[in-house]
């Protein structure tokens, strides 16, 4: 039996409850506290659809594995697994220990990248938070919502077990194969997190960026292929989209180009995700047609820049999700002196200025 099918049959709730924390409903998602309980006694957010859970108080998350081993102590990976299937009742045929090395070693991944989150988080200052604002218009609130960070161009992952930082990519190593340099330098990082937990990540460039690595507006994690990067996790992968956890329960949605044009659409209130680029793989394209299959309207906002790169890429994927059944709308930006996207446009604006732009569509 595979880790995924048991962890299928599990119940997150049910064994979270079992640690005797109250859990209360409210939409997708559950809401309680790990003693001792805060003020608001919704710290802990719980995700029983994905079997996730995310604690802002302590700053820790993961799935059933990493919740148990956080309530007991020192147990292995192996001794939180079966309690996990103790609490669950479920009938667990033995996994292999290349299994169970698997299943630590993607929660340990995904752990690495939640604390890295956090600690880039904790970089930003005032003068970072005014660089945020005045680039693309996302204020101080929505940074911190979104758990944007800075990579400063010293070491800002100490701490954090070398081994697994290198299988995120957090760091490049030596001719050795020793930890060296971190991968993001001087660049403003945007965490993809779904469900609570660090997944992927990208940075962006800014003036303290080292010229070496400047040539790359944004700097997205490296990705294992059968001829490079053979010392990154498999699961370092880029299969979600930024922002996609804010279209659960939205009718309309917005898909944009850009991860900071996301963000200031949402700020706006209007639910949306990013693809990071114009185009997207196939599997990609499996994942978002499912993620848009019920929407009533999908609006496409990518980039008016000169080459058309952005209005081209809106009509290719505008295609394939029509094709799929999905109602879609393609937004047609004013151009700007060289290029418009929607954190320029909406800059000084207000929502009723984004539901204007909504009737100015391309004509296909």
């Amino acid at each position: 039996m595979s880790s995924n099918s048991i962890f299928s049959q599990m119940d997150i709730v049910k064994i979270i409850r079992s640690y005797g924390i109250n859990l209360i409903r409210e939409g997708n998602r559950y809401y309680g506290s790990i003693p001792p309980v805060g003020q608001t006694g919704k710290s802990l957010h719980v995700w029983a659809d994905t079997n996730t859970w995310f604690c802002n108080k302590n700053h820790v998350g993961g799935g059933i594995i990493d919740f148990i081993q956080n309530r007991e102590i020192g147990f292995t990976k192996r001794q939180a697994l079966e309690k996990a299937v103790e609490i669950s009742g479920v009938q667990l045929e033995l996994l292999s220990d290349e299994q169970i090395d698997k299943l630590a070693e993607k929660a340990e991944v995904y752990k690495t990248l939640t604390a890295a989150t956090s600690a880039y988080n904790a970089n930003l200052t005032t003068d970072l938070y005014s660089f945020i604002f005045n680039k693309w218009g996302i204020t101080r609130e929505s940074a911190d919502e979104w758990n944007l960070g800075y990579a400063s161009t010293e070491r800002n992952l100490d701490g954090i077990d070398p081994k697994i930082l290198i299988k995120t990519g957090l760091v490049n190593i030596t001719d050795t194969g020793n930890m060296g340099g971190e991968f993001y330098r001087g660049r403003i990082i945007f965490p993809h997190i779904i469900n609570g937990i660090t997944q992927y990540m990208a940075g962006s460039a800014t003036p303290d960026t080292p010229d070496h690595d400047k040539e790359s507006k944004y700097k997205y994690l490296r990705i294992r292929s059968e001829t490079k990067n053979e010392q990154i996790s498999e699961f370092i992968q880029k299969k979600g989209f930024f922002g996609e956890d804010r279209l659960k329960n939205a009718d309309v949605c917005f898909i944009t180009e850009g991860l900071a044009d996301c963000i200031v659409a949402n700020q706006f209130g209007f639910p949306c995700l990013a693809l990071g680029s114009t185009g997207i793989s196939k599997e990609c394209q499996e994942h978002l047609i499912h993620l848009l299959g019920k929407k009533k309207c999908v609006y496409l906002c990518f980039d008016n820049d000169e080459n058309k790169a952005g209005q081209k890429g809106a009509i290719t994927i505008g295609q394939i999700l029509f094709d799929a059944g999905i109602q879609i709308k393609i937004m047609d930006l004013p151009r700007g002196s060289k290029k418009m996207d929607i954190a320029e446009f909406m800059k000084d604006k207000e929502a009723k200025d984004f539901e204007l732009l909504k009737k100015r569509l391309l004509a296909l």
